[in-house]
């Protein structure tokens, strides 16, 4: 028997807890989920696992994309860890709520606190939810054992959650706040500093990225992970008007080769740095 891990990954957050969970379950894969993934079948597969970060309180586009159009097994063990900058909201049993309209259910749910990547500043609401959600979940570190116990046991528990409260607003909001972050493709843009190396568009979880004439073109199919702006070498790609104040991170724990390999780029035609 074998396991499957299915993993969205902009900044290298979730990437690098399914790699954790890699070393520890035999005979695995990690597959990335996207857009044009179909699940072809689940032959001796008995265990399926789902990571991802919380957007918005909620699941990625792609994620529920991805869940919502293909079709699971019943005869198999399902669980999920939800990366998150501290307010995870309902993002777990609403991904159970998916996976029910399969006959299909998640027999164990996380939610894991990681570093946040992502430039856009808290306003009022989102400071509200961070007191509203009760306490913040642990990292990811400090929960392996508990979580790699559970999953490798075949082990159910209580799907994690914020509180009540935040839930239902977060719920409210989600939608609405998806597409916030579709249309924030219009806020990048490109300096001078750009050589047309590429990774943007190698790095990219939604494919939403071209060159054109050597440099990078966003679609319209942003989910706003800032991977191509946090992963650019040259520090080319800034966001609003905030380039000369930008940090560039990602996690810390993840190469630029690895999310290229987990993306299947591993033919990339872009001059690697060999450093990173």
């Amino acid at each position: 028997m074998s396991s499957r891990l299915f993993c969205f990954s902009g900044t290298g957050n979730s990437l690098n807890v399914a790699l954790e969970l890699d070393k520890e379950l035999e005979n695995n894969e990690i597959l990335p989920i996207n857009d044009d993934f179909q699940i072809d079948k689940f032959d001796n597969v008995d265990k399926v696992g789902f990571i991802f970060p919380v957007y918005a309180y909620g699941m990625p586009r792609t994620v529920e994309n991805f869940i919502g159009k293909n079709e699971f097994s019943e005869d198999v063990y399902y669980f999920a860890i939800a990366t998150c900058g501290g307010t995870p909201g309902n993002t777990i049993k609403n991904l159970d709520k998916l996976l029910r309209k399969n006959k299909c259910k998640l027999s164990a749910g996380f939610t894991v606190k990681e570093k946040n990547h992502n430039l856009m500043e808290a306003n009022l609401f989102m400071k509200f939810m961070i007191i509203a959600g009760g306490s913040e979940p642990d990292s990811f570190l400090k929960k392996k054992e508990q979580i790699v116990d559970i999953v490798k046991g075949n082990k159910t528990n209580k799907l994690e959650t914020s509180s009540w409260l935040a839930n239902k607003l977060g719920d409210m909001l989600h939608k609405t706040a998806l597409n916030q972050l579709k249309d924030n493709v219009n806020q990048f843009y490109v300096n001078s500093k750009c050589n047309g190396c590429g990774t943007c568009v190698n790095i990219c979880p939604k494919d939403n990225i071209e060159l054109k004439d050597g440099e990078p073109i966003w679609s319209d199919d942003c989910e706003s992970c800032f991977g191509c702006l946090q992963w650019c070498p040259q520090a080319a790609i800034g966001y609003e008007d905030n380039e000369g104040e930008i940090k560039r991170t990602h996690n810390m724990n993840i190469s630029k080769n690895e999310m290229y390999s987990y993306l299947g780029n591993n033919n990339s035609n872009e001059r690697l740095d060999q450093s990173e």
